[in-house]
């Protein structure tokens, strides 16, 4: 069985990210989810540091938890739009 997991945004705007098993994704609840994936690891731990290293990487760069906002924009070249830290 594979090992590969997708680290997508938060399908509950209460969390930051979610880990999934790419079985699940074969599951019929999530054919009716638009899932953005923001990372793709191999096995369960790797998946949980990978995790770990983006939210701490969105914090030290933009001092706050705002995943979702993160990813949305991302600094997009042209877009006018940049991640600064509060100062």
């Amino acid at each position: 069985m594979t090992q590969v997991y997708f680290i997508t945004l938060a399908s509950n705007k209460d969390n930051l990210l979610d880990i999934f098993h790419a079985a699940h994704l074969k599951q019929p609840a999530f054919y009716r989810q638009e899932l953005k994936v923001v990372g793709i690891a191999y096995g369960a731990a790797e998946a949980q540091e990978l995790t770990m290293d983006m939210i701490n990487d969105i914090y030290q760069n933009t001092g706050s938890f705002n995943v979702r906002e993160y990813f949305t924009f991302s600094g997009i070249p042209g877009s006018g739009k940049t991640h600064e830290k509060p100062e």
